[in-house]
């Protein structure tokens, strides 16, 4: 990694703590992100190239995107939560280069997608604006429940909003939304593809994986997560 891109990613990353007072410190955003203070130190200091899994950590805590603290013309990141509706026209980006989705609930996420949804999706809760690129059928999620909050690493905890990419392509480690048999919610959960089976993971060690079978429905992938304070 060239200095250069060391010194904008210190850069960005101190900018993106100072937004925040929640995580303004080391030991704040360490705790909350799974990365050690001593890396953050180091990569604030530009002493150390940030690797891809530590930026995409911090990135989602700091509810940016990884191309904020990459990108050489600069990115935003911002993720707006806007009072009032917005049509639903989030197949092109907004000037500035953003991509507006509606808030739906975990009800009409399970069925989304039809065209009565699109036609009514105005009518949301809100609308978020996202730096990050989405799809036409993108929509917001807000988690509910402590299934994705993790005392390490990832934690995507209550009351906190994803993007999700009804388009977008996933693998195995993907956080996706998905529908189980016999609920009409949609709920968050990690992907793990081991051979030929494949499980629903909660980032909350209490709870069990579960099996997918034909009854589940992965309704999208999460592009990015944020967060209000």
């Amino acid at each position: 990694m060239k200095i250069q891109l060391r010194k904008r990613i210190a850069t960005r990353l101190r900018r993106a703590m100072s937004e925040s007072s929640a995580l303004s410190s080391q030991a704040a955003l360490a705790k909350r992100s799974g990365v050690g203070q001593t890396t953050i130190g180091r990569i604030l200091r530009a002493e150390v190239d940030a690797r891809t899994e530590t930026l995409e950590a911090l990135a989602t805590t700091l509810g940016k995107s990884v191309a904020y603290f990459t990108d050489s013309k600069g990115d935003t990141g911002g993720n707006v939560i806007r009072e009032t509706p917005l049509a639903y026209t989030n197949d092109a980006p907004e000037k500035g280069g953003c991509w507006r989705v509606p808030l739906i609930s975990s009800v009409r996420a399970g069925v989304w997608g039809s065209a009565a949804d699109k036609r009514h999706a105005s009518e949301a809760e809100t609308h978020i604006t996202t730096a990050i690129h989405t799809g036409p059928q993108a929509f917001a999620l807000r988690v509910e429940g402590d299934t994705m909050t993790s005392p390490t690493g990832l934690s995507i905890p209550e009351g906190y909003i994803a993007i999700i990419d009804p388009d977008g392509a996933y693998d195995n480690g993907s956080i996706v939304a998905a529908r189980l048999k016999g609920d009409k919610k949609v709920t968050l959960k990690k992907l793990v593809i081991d051979g030929p089976n494949r499980y629903l993971k909660s980032l909350n060690p209490a709870y069990v994986p579960i099996p997918i079978d034909r009854g589940c429905k992965i309704v999208g992938v999460a592009t990015s997560v944020l967060f209000n304070l």
